[in-house]
């Protein structure tokens, strides 16, 4: 995630591969690091495609970390993925074992990572271990400290594990008792002795916890906070014996962990932002600690998907998977001494829903009666909990975050041990049991993201609680009042009090006592806007009495409904808070003095409907010699309607020394001619929505009366966006650059802009202009940095004039129709043609010497390509809705020796037929929609050299498409054929044997085709996927396709042959079988399928008549059904003891329209 990294590199991805893992889990891990998405696929083939498609025509950079045995790399079915992508991708790849690595060396540099020298160890180790800057303590101990690193063997991880041990005693007794120590005379292959010895002199509570993380498995992201709350559920921590809580006291352990490097905090950029909270920090544990962990814990911990259970385990993980069955658990039965049930991972899964098994929850979980921990977190089909929930008496964490529970049980409510209860984003959950005050154990309750309206009174009584996430304001007697919030003296981390609207006594409000809660460092105050003018000034004064204490963090706004904000608010006494949110405060005409918040990182303020000015009273003073928003970073205003002025006194440089980033969206009246560019350390800038104005005055830079000012001397970003009235933007001209150091300007839905843009952008690496129909301005000649430019919906552009574009790589043109257009009108409105379209490309193409990549869409006056042809360094064309265009001469198709990707859709009409092999490395051929194609085809003059780079051809929608003819030359890597919706295609390209490689092939909607034989496909094809073809000759010789694993069909014209045949025809090598839209079938008799012995994974979908399965049953192999829009199948089965139900019982995973039945 390093910056160069993602400049270089489109595509990047990550996976760890440990020595249990095989092909499958690292092709899974590979395609969910590209993708940022989880994905339920589970068969390799279908995975590996699916990577080749993230990949095709990208430049990437994949790691695969820590390999232990090369014949889990799979390198030969690897290695056609691995080549779709762009020249100039990289793979790296870690492993410890040598024997791994020089296999490879034939296609991979291996580069040794030598050992630490002593002294190199010795300063490590130090560093970990020593106080710095004390010379005294260092000399007593260096020499017993260079002989510990000198048995670290050179490692980095053992000798900064050695330095977190030695650092707690700095003692030379103490140390020379670990240099003696006779663990260093133990042989492990698995964990090295120093690591050994780290564990050895951990205090024993801190022993439990460091094994207990082996649950977590190898690169889990780890939460402080929730590992805590699962230690102490567990009993790990002893009894304070001091004022400090559990909580605490857990923390220090887990900080004396990271202090002894047991624990490492996890890089920024290694973390999906969807993955944590904000700001939350996240931890890790190195693989080899990892390892230790595992080794200290076993036989007590495991994990589900890499050991087997036994009748000693206490504590199980296990990762969530998209459909997780009963099969998965059943083998759980007697493990009546569990004590942690925890699927994985922690955080929560923003990219999938994930199923589980009812019967897990309503049978085997009843029978876990000495469970501490149980989450059930993230799976969406759980809307209820069986009330034998209560007879869990020893849980003391339960997880349900992130489900469709509607309610809890009353017996919930049993669970007196009970410490920590989450309940966030259960958006169903609208009522809590009204008993909850029996959990007289409960600290922590989340119920973040819920539609409770209100508290059960009784949880008043729980005094304790150190979270409460959501404290609902109730205006009955049956739910919390604001005035219970004050019995809450432990509260700590984040609070948000909601519906305050129902709070209508000052008293009440006071005794919520937020003042004195001084560990809350983060606080939302919600109201709802009920527009009733009477309650106003109440607002105000109950928004007075909620004075938090001096020392928050964060504070957010949301929905206030008075006039006026209270006294305090925004005070120099909240000198720590670094973040504010204020959203929807309507009534409010003024804003509070924030420029004296000190240390104010970010701002934001939205829907301040009766905000007209903001001036001083805003900055906190006037004077000279105050220095307002001393270190705001952030500021953005939005959906601000009546906002007319901001007065900046003094300048922004003077208001905003530290501002980098600045957003004015939906302000419709606001006069931008503020002098912005005086802000020296902007970096990015976004205005939206400014419909008031029409002209971007030089008032926009800054002051033009000095030349000396370089505005914006630090923007890099700068986006403008639905400006309904912008008309002009004025520059400054002369020798001034307005943006030195701008490399992102964007331009998009500027519906009324006709001029110029600044001409003087030497740092331009991205430049887009979008719906900007009025735009007449020239484009910059001169832009010696520009890498990408957008040019999308711009219909009065009619020119541009590059003399200089030497770093251009990433052209878009679309729907620019006086772009390409060789013809203007005359006075009399007469077309006048003055030069051919093919020279006004050519000026464009003219001094864009590095283009790579062109995309040309939706310019029906592009007739033709320029003369002297395309850019000879292009790797990628993609042509679109140019119908009039005609495509590049065969002749000269030779010339391009880079183009590898090339699409053509809607376009060039004249074009009748394509040779195969023109293009010297072309790799992927889509053609689309093209209407007078009629041959595809290989010429015997053609190079067979170049037919050796093609991967994929995909043809499809064109209607005068007749052949696809190889005339007897092979394609030897054509891994993907796809054909469809070609009325006229008689026949597929013959013979097919000729395509040795092919993995993948689609025939659909091909009614024209005549009958083929299956005899002629390569025995590489993996899937296969046909649907309303013409005529098949099934015969008898499937069995050649060993390596067939998917097999999808489309209508009954296909299915029906294949029960009819009295021998069965489908491989055996069939791991999955899809069958879509089939209309006449209502009942799927035969033995066609039971010799697939192979099949995993068979769906049905769309088959209307459809209503029962073969009475020979189904394969017992299979372990996935699916079943979709089949209502009469659907029917027969879920009535569970018909005979329907009979045929499927065997199968672990039942899926009806998206539910889990099994």
């Amino acid at each position: 995630n390093d910056h160069e990294v993602k400049e270089k590199f489109e595509v990047r991805g990550w996976a760890h591969v440990s020595k249990d893992l095989d092909l499958v889990t690292v092709t899974k891990a590979l395609l969910e690091s590209v993708t940022s998405q989880t994905t339920t696929a589970g068969d390799l083939n279908i995975l590996q495609v699916q990577l080749q498609q993230s990949l095709s025509n990208k430049k990437f950079l994949l790691v695969l970390d820590d390999i232990w045995y090369g014949r889990y790399v799979g390198w030969n079915s690897m290695n056609d993925i691995f080549n779709v992508g762009e020249m100039g991708s990289k793979i790296i790849i870690t492993t410890r074992d040598e024997r791994v690595a020089l296999p490879m060396q034939t296609f991979l540099y291996v580069h040794r990572l030598r050992c630490l020298e002593t002294e190199d160890s010795w300063s490590l180790l130090a560093k970990h271990a020593l106080v710095p800057n004390n010379y005294q303590q260092r000399s007593n101990l260096e020499n017993i400290g260079k002989e510990i690193a000198k048995k670290c063997d050179g490692l980095p991880l053992a000798a900064v594990a050695l330095g977190g041990l030695l650092r707690t005693k700095l003692s030379q007794d103490y140390w020379s008792d670990v240099l003696k120590s006779s663990i260093w005379e133990l042989t492990n292959d698995e964990v090295q002795p120093a690591l050994l010895l780290s564990y050895r002199y951990l205090p024993s509570p801190l022993k439990g916890c460091f094994a207990y993380c082996s649950i977590f498995p190898k690169n889990s992201i780890l939460m402080k906070k929730m590992v805590v709350q699962l230690w102490i559920a567990e009993g790990l921590i002893p009894q304070p014996k001091s004022e400090k809580s559990w909580e605490k006291v857990a923390e220090e352990y887990f900080d004396e962990l990271v202090l002894r490097s047991l624990i490492r905090q996890r890089s920024i950029d290694d973390i999906d932002d969807n993955e944590v909270d904000d700001e939350e920090v996240c931890f890790e544990m190195h693989d080899l600690i990892n390892d230790l962990a595992m080794i200290v814990s076993s036989p007590y911990c495991i994990r589900l998907d890499e050991q087997k259970p036994h009748y000693r385990v206490r504590h199980l993980s296990y990762n969530r998977g998209h459909f997780d069955s009963y099969d998965k658990f059943d083998k759980l039965y007697g493990l009546k001494g569990l004590r942690t049930f925890l699927p994985l991972p922690l955080q929560k899964i923003s990219s999938s829903s994930c199923y589980v098994s009812e019967k897990l929850i309503f049978d085997l979980l009843q029978h876990m009666k000495q469970l501490r921990a149980l989450s059930l977190s993230s799976y969406r089909n759980i809307t209820e909990l069986p009330n034998s929930i209560g007879n869990l008496k020893y849980l003391r964490y339960l997880n349900l975050s992130d489900t469709n529970i509607e309610r809890l049980p009353s017996e919930t409510c049993k669970l007196y041990n009970l410490q920590t209860l989450l309940l966030s984003n259960c958006s169903h959950l609208t009522k809590l049991p009204k008993d909850m005050g029996k959990l007289v154990n409960l600290r922590h309750l989340d119920i973040r993201g819920t539609r409770l309206k209100e508290i059960p009174v009784q949880l008043s009584q729980l005094e304790n609680l150190q979270t409460l996430s959501n404290f609902v304001v109730s205006k009955h007697d049956i739910g919390l009042k604001i005035a219970d919030l004050g019995k809450y003296s432990h509260l700590q981390g984040k609070l948000s009090i909601s519906r305050l609207q129902n709070v209508t006594n000052l008293s009440h409000a006071s005794q919520a006592n937020l003042e004195m809660k001084k560990q809350i460092d983060e606080l939302e105050l919600r109201w709802v806007n009920i527009n009733v003018p009477s309650y106003s000034q109440i607002q105000s004064d109950v928004f007075e009495q909620l004075r938090p204490q001096s020392s928050l963090k964060s504070l957010r706004i949301v929905g206030y409904g008075g006039n006026n904000f209270p006294t305090w608010f925004g005070g120099s006494s909240f000198g720590n808070m670094v973040h504010l949110d204020i959203w929807y405060c309507e009534y409010c005409s003024w804003l509070p003095p924030l420029g004296q918040l000190g240390n104010l990182k970010k701002l934001i303020i939205g829907q301040m409907k009766s905000v007209k000015s903001i001036g001083p009273e805003f900055y906190g003073s006037d004077s000279p010699l105050f220095q307002p928003f001393p270190l705001l970073e952030t500021l953005k205003f939005c959906s601000m309607p009546q906002w007319e002025e901001w007065k900046l006194t003094g300048g922004t440089s003077t208001m905003f020394p530290r501002l980098t980033r600045l957003s004015l969206r939906h302000c419709p009246k606001l006069n931008l001619n503020i002098p912005l560019g005086q802000l020296g350390n902007l970096k990015e800038l976004t205005i939206e929505g400014m419909k008031s104005l029409k002209t971007l005055g030089t008032e926009f830079y800054g002051s033009s009366s000095s030349p000396l000012l370089q505005p914006f001397p630090s923007l890099e970003t700068l986006e403008f966006r639905q400006m309904e009235e912008w008309e002009e933007w004025k520059l400054i001209g002369g020798t001034t650059i307005e943006f030195p150091s701008l490399k992102l300007l964007s331009l998009s839905e500027c519906p009324k802009l006709k001029g110029n843009i600044p001409g003087n952008l030497p740092s331009l690496t991205r430049l887009s202009l979008y719906k900007c129909p009025k735009f007449k301005g020239n484009i910059p000649g001169s832009l010696p940095s520009l890498a990408s430019l957008s040019l999308e919906y711009c219909t009065d552009l009619k020119g541009m004039t590059p003399n200089n574009l030497p770093s251009l790589s990433n052209l878009v043109i679309e729907e620019c129709p006086l772009l390409m257009d060789s013809r203007h009108l005359d006075d009399n409105s007469n077309i006048i043609i003055t030069r051919p379209s093919s020279d006004v490309f050519s000026q464009l193409m003219i001094c864009i010497n590095s283009l790579q990549k062109m995309y040309l869409i939706n310019i029906p006056s592009l007739t033709s390509f320029p003369r002297d042809g395309l850019p000879k360094t292009l790797q990628s064309l993609t042509i679109q809705d140019c119908e009039n265009l005609e495509f590049l001469p065969r002749e000269s198709l030779h010339n391009y020796k880079s183009l590898e990707n090339l699409s053509i859709h809607s376009s060039c009409n004249s074009m009748t037929s394509f040779t195969l092999g023109s293009l010297p490395v072309l790799k992927t051929l889509n053609i689309r929609n093209c209407k007078n194609l009629k041959s595809i085809l290989i010429v015997e003059d053609v190079l067979q050299h170049n037919l050796l780079f093609l991967r994929s051809l995909n043809i499809w929608s064109c209607d005068e498409l007749e052949s696809v003819s190889l005339c007897g030359f092979p394609i030897p890597n054509l891994i993907d054929l796809r054909l469809g919706w070609c009325k006229k295609l008689r026949s597929l390209p013959e013979p097919m044997n000729l395509l040795a490689s092919l993995r993948e092939m689609s025939i659909c909607n091909l009614p024209n085709l005549q009958s083929f034989s299956i005899d002629d496909f390569p025995i590489s094809l993996q899937e296969m996927r046909v649907g309303i073809v013409g005529g098949i000759l099934w015969n008898t010789t499937w069995e050649r396709l060993t390596s067939l694993s998917l097999f999808q069909i489309w209508g009954d014209d296909i299915l029906k042959p294949v029960m009819k045949m009295e021998v069965p025809l489908l491989p055996v090598s069939l791991v999955t079988l899809l069958i879509f839209d089939v209309e006449d079938i209502g009942c799927l008799h035969g033995m066609w399928l039971q010799h697939l012995t192979s099949l995993k994974t068979l769906e049905f979908s769309c088959c209307c008549n459809l209503k029962s399965l073969p009475k020979e049953g189904l394969p017992s192999s299979l372990k996935e059904l699916f079943i979709y829009k089949c209502p009469l199948l659907k029917a027969s089965l879920l009535g569970k003891r018909g005979k329907e139900w009979r045929k499927v019982a065997h199968i672990p995973t039942i899926v009806i329209d998206h539910e889990l039945i099994t």
